[in-house]
């Protein structure tokens, strides 16, 4: 996992859920855990979407609601969009 693409979404999921950086680890769940709420998730894709400038359709799907499970997805994104 690259170190600097997991800080950044931890930083936005941060950023968008108001929380500090600090109480956020790679096996939180986004809506169990640090409780976001729709709007929140929504912020988050919007913030990956223009940070990383990636399609980010599907990005919070169900079976992608921990903090590490979205960090895969958008290294996904990443290499898929560069190939």
């Amino acid at each position: 996992m690259n170190p600097s693409t997991q800080q950044q979404v931890i930083d936005l999921i941060a950023q968008a859920a108001q929380i500090e950086v600090s109480s956020i680890h790679p096996h939180d769940h986004l809506l169990e855990d640090l409780k976001l709420d729709s709007l929140e998730l929504a912020e988050v894709v919007a913030l990956l979407h223009h940070t990383f400038s990636i399609r980010t359709a599907g990005i919070c799907e169900p079976g992608c609601l921990t903090v590490s499970q979205v960090v895969q997805r958008v290294i996904q994104l990443i290499h898929r969009q560069a190939a």
